[in-house]
């Protein structure tokens, strides 16, 4: 059985999130992250208090913070609001708490910021106890480098490169591609265990066909409710910028998604950086 990770749950989640970075020491941070399956974690403090470290999930999928409802209050942060939770089908899954956190650590990279307060099942990691996007690092163009395993955070905007690709205007990662010469939307989520998803609905919109018929897989569970995953040959190919996969392996998703999902298995054969301010992205493919 799958199961997708919180992150998908709360990738297509609405809070109200605004960053507002400290003064940095220096213009290029180096933060190193391990690996729990298919998502990336990095270590956390919070205030001036450097002993009492965090795993959070740093996920290009979610569009905020999120804290977990057990760590909120053993830090005892002052709610200063609340927002509706939608689920990745559009369910409204009622208000949530939103939280003011001032100073937020990872190594010497320091950011304040609001945050979403989540139930602590809804964050599917054995360690982690909160969830961190790219809007929180506001300013700073991302490299996701599993080479290497570090996150680096660089001060200045994208304005060179390869293979740049323009993001829609949304909170999430989101860039059109071309599935068989069709142009549709995509959520780059490095912590969907994936890699290139596509809800049926997507499928049958744009004529999309496979190579044979899809194969049930296995199911998966968000906060919407129960999905079957197939997986399928597509007849075509799908185009990420410059980078061409020619009928790739894809899976098919029973549930009423947005946008096609583009996950772990394509984040980890890519070196990407995202300028999330200006809205750029540039995507290299991993020389192996």
């Amino acid at each position: 059985m799958f199961l997708f990770s919180v992150i998908l749950l709360l990738n297509h989640s609405v809070y109200s999130q605004r960053s507002k970075n400290k003064q940095p020491v220096k213009s290029v941070y180096e933060i190193p992250f391990k690996l729990d399956r298919h998502l990336i974690i990095i270590e956390g403090t919070f205030g001036n208090d450097n002993t009492q470290k965090h795993d959070f999930i740093f996920d290009s999928g979610s569009s905020g913070v999120y804290l977990s409802e057990q760590l909120s209050k053993e830090h005892n942060f002052s709610e200063v609001g609340k927002v509706k939770a939608i689920s990745p089908e559009g369910k409204d899954m009622g208000d949530r708490s939103v939280v003011q956190i001032n100073g937020l650590n990872f190594q010497d990279l320091s950011i304040s910021c609001e945050a979403g307060v989540v139930p602590s099942e809804e964050i599917f990691s054995s360690t982690a106890v909160a969830i961190i996007g790219l809007a929180a690092f506001e300013g700073y163009v991302v490299t996701i480098d599993y080479s290497s395993k570090k996150l680096i955070f660089r001060k200045g905007s994208l304005t060179k490169g390869k293979n740049i690709l323009k993001l829609n205007s949304s909170s999430i990662l989101e860039a059109n591609i071309l599935v068989n010469g069709k142009l549709i939307p995509a959520h780059f989520d490095c912590g969907a265990p994936f890699g290139i998803s596509i809800p049926k609905a997507i499928a049958e919109k744009y004529n999309l066909t496979f190579m044979a018929e899809p194969k049930l897989i296995g199911k998966a569970r968000t906060v919407g409710g129960e999905m079957d995953i197939l997986s399928a040959q597509l007849n075509g190919d799908v185009r990420v910028g410059k980078i061409v996969s020619k009928k790739p392996e894809v899976e098919l998703l029973t549930a009423n998604f947005s946008a096609i999902n583009i996950g772990h298995r394509f984040f980890i054969n890519h070196k990407i950086s995202i300028d999330f301010t200006n809205k750029l992205m540039e995507i290299s493919t991993i020389k192996k």
